[in-house]
């Protein structure tokens, strides 16, 4: 490769990770580097430009688009504001061009994995920062509170004294990313992106990239013995975790802990909303809408189980359109040989039920880069 066929391909790399880690840096668009990683993924496309689409997910995604008219038309009678409306939908009607973006190679795999790298660090640096001190960092932190794009406090969770909170709105991107980084035997990558899950933290983050991963790992053995030892290898860390952090475990899973609180709060209140108004299960009540929560206390326009504020959003109908789009991916991707893939896809949509990450943009970014290595692999 030519000098300036090398340099222009370090360009274009350092290009695509940057609007990587922009969109999960600014998974909420509160610094306004989500808008401005989009139009790079777009300068990005124009430079290398494929229209290769395919049949099935164009119409698969068509129909999904026109399940989101009912609720948004409801949005707009009820005099929501446009802008309102659009931060919601904007992920979904994003995809056909962030789709044709990773079809057209200028951004894959490797990007990912070294935006999550980069972005793992942040937190990292960040986390260090609060305990030393360090009045750059501190400055950073302060910003970053004031603009809202995550919580930046304190917080008791591994252990009895409290640690600083580190936890961008995009911080469980990570969980993909990192399983996608196992998947392509990036091990120290994946271990610095753990190390920020348990930093920021993200308890059950943690469990599921841990488990993610073994399983990962257990498929790529192939021999039935090394997968034996292997998943003996699996329990004993098991239960070496439950005694090690048994109350970090609790927290997780137990429905006296404060987060599963808040969740069924979440729950009953949408269930609520759905009794007095039932036509919310079929069509949603509209992006932008807000509700009482018992889970908050309070009125919000989102809740942290994505599966169920999708519904609450956009109605049941939208949320299994959605859903069949996503089974039939991941099933694809396991039938071609992309089983990492598929089990970091599923990841993510098992941390969705703590965190409202179906309805960002980073998993938009996601989905059109498994389809694009689906389209690939045939």
């Amino acid at each position: 490769m030519k000098f300036g066929q090398h340099f222009r391909y370090i360009v274009l790399e350092l290009l695509a990770i940057f609007s990587v880690l922009t969109t999960m840096l600014d998974s909420g668009g509160e610094l306004g580097l989500r808008t401005f990683g989009l139009l790079l993924l777009g300068a990005l496309f124009w430079r290398r430009p494929t229209f290769s689409l395919s049949k099935s997910m164009l119409f698969g995604w068509f129909v999904i688009l026109l399940l989101l008219v009912p609720a948004t038309m409801r949005s707009a009678f009820q005099g929501i504001e446009i802008k309102n409306i659009v931060v919601w939908i904007y992920p979904f009607l994003s995809f056909p061009l962030i789709y044709l973006i990773a079809k057209s190679s200028a951004i894959a795999e490797r990007s990912f994995i070294n935006a999550g790298f980069i972005f793992a660090i942040i937190i990292v640096l960040l986390f260090v920062g609060r305990i030393t001190g360090n009045d750059t960092l501190m400055w950073l932190n302060d910003i970053l509170t004031s603009k809202a794009s995550g919580f930046f406090n304190q917080k008791q969770v591994f252990f009895e004294d409290a640690m600083p909170v580190v936890y961008f709105q995009g911080t469980l991107s990570l969980v993909f990313v990192s399983v996608l980084a196992v998947g392509k035997k990036c091990y120290f990558r994946y271990a610095v992106m753990l190390l920020a899950l348990i930093l920021a933290p993200s308890r059950f983050g943690v469990t599921v990239s841990l488990v993610s991963a073994s399983t990962i790992i257990f498929l790529s053995l192939g021999n039935p013995t090394k997968q034996f030892f292997a998943g003996l290898s699996l329990v004993a860390a098991f239960f070496f975790a439950l005694a090690v952090l048994p109350g970090s475990f609790n927290e997780i899973f137990s429905n006296e802990s404060h987060g599963s609180r808040v969740r069924l709060g979440h729950f009953h209140s949408v269930m609520n909303d759905v009794d007095a108004d039932p036509t919310i299960a079929l069509i949603g009540a509209g992006p932008g809408t807000s509700f009482y929560s018992e889970g908050f206390d309070e009125y919000t326009d989102n809740i942290e189980i994505s599966q169920l504020e999708l519904v609450r959003k956009y109605g049941i109908l939208f949320f299994f359109g959605l859903a069949i789009f996503f089974l039939v991916l991941v099933t694809s991707l396991w039938r071609v040989g992309r089983q990492y893939m598929a089990v970091a896809l599923i990841s993510q949509f098992v941390v969705a039920t703590s965190n409202p990450v179906l309805l960002s943009s980073s998993f938009i970014l996601f989905l059109s880069m498994a389809l694009s290595e689906v389209e690939d692999a045939k």
